[in-house]
């Protein structure tokens, strides 16, 4: 074997070292995007939402965990918030999926809209409409003060990961404040879900073994029971059904624990269902 030769074999070995997958029992990819301050009454009877929810499975019994936002999605990557009840910039020393995912060689990314860092430039405050409050990775000192921040992406990025088949299997995507339903409304997060959705779900490649997760960290405060719209669609689940399951967004984390047989951050998800996939599993 002379020389060009074997660096070809390296290449081509490099490249698939870098695009394997680590099988999962359900699928092999997750994408969760996150939405704000939206009762379900109200985000049903929109049109966008409704015909979204067609797609796939709408989780008819799913419930935000606490007000306000932040501590939502800080319990939604580490089955807990610490009672910081807050949208202040908090700094907690937990561990989170994170750890979970790279114990197993999980690839993962945080896309943020607007988000005004990127490789070697971990921007830690927030920049409207981009909040620090709705990526929670930045929350966590073993993330924000690591390398590991260079996972925490712009959104654009979500686009050219697309075209170059490099995906990571577990994606959290969190629109900013004009699109994710904080600032604008059920009106103005129905103008960016419908062609974003739609771009996204007619891509063969993204969609493949994909679990797409739609869900609001919260109601509109109005509802005691803080039970939120949350949608799930990929090849595992059927379309236009309803699961009348309990579930919270622990039920996230613990499916995505479950799916890659992680092991557990034996916090609070540990006591909730993950999701139900009517036995629709490679085991």
């Amino acid at each position: 074997m002379n020389f060009q030769t074997l660096i070809g074999v390296v290449l081509v070995l490099s490249i698939h070292a870098t695009c394997s997958y680590v099988k999962g029992r359900w699928f092999d990819r997750i994408f969760i995007v996150f939405f704000e301050n939206q009762a379900y009454s109200q985000t049903i009877k929109d049109p966008t939402f409704k015909a979204v929810a067609e797609m796939g499975t709408l989780m008819n019994n799913f419930y935000g965990l606490t007000h306000p936002s932040q501590p939502n999605y800080l319990g939604t990557i580490a089955g807990n918030y610490w009672h910081r009840h807050i949208d202040l910039d908090v700094d907690l020393d937990y561990t989170t999926v994170v750890d979970l995912l790279e114990a197993k060689n999980i690839t993962w990314k945080s896309y943020q809209e607007d988000y005004p860092g990127g490789v070697n430039n971990c921007f830690k405050g927030s920049q409207y409409p981009y909040m620090r409050k709705h990526n929670p990775f930045m929350s966590f000192k073993n993330i924000r003060e690591t390398k590991r921040c260079d996972n925490i992406v712009n959104a654009k990025e979500l686009e050219e990961d697309i075209k170059k088949k490099s995906l990571p299997q577990y994606m959290f995507y969190t629109p900013n404040m004009l699109n994710n339903a904080h600032d604008t409304g059920l009106k103005g997060a129905s103008s960016f879900l419908g062609p974003f959705i739609q771009n996204l779900h007619s891509n063969e490649h993204f969609m493949n073994n994909t679990l797409v997760v739609l869900t609001f960290d919260e109601d509109d405060y109005y509802h005691i029971t803080n039970r939120v719209y949350t949608v799930v669609i990929g090849p595992m689940v059927g379309k236009n059904q309803i699961d009348e399951n309990q579930y919270n967004l622990y039920s996230i984390l613990k499916t995505v624990e479950d799916n890659w047989n992680l092991g557990s951050l034996g916090r609070r998800e540990e006591h909730v269902n993950a999701f139900s996939f009517k036995n629709k599993t490679r085991y």
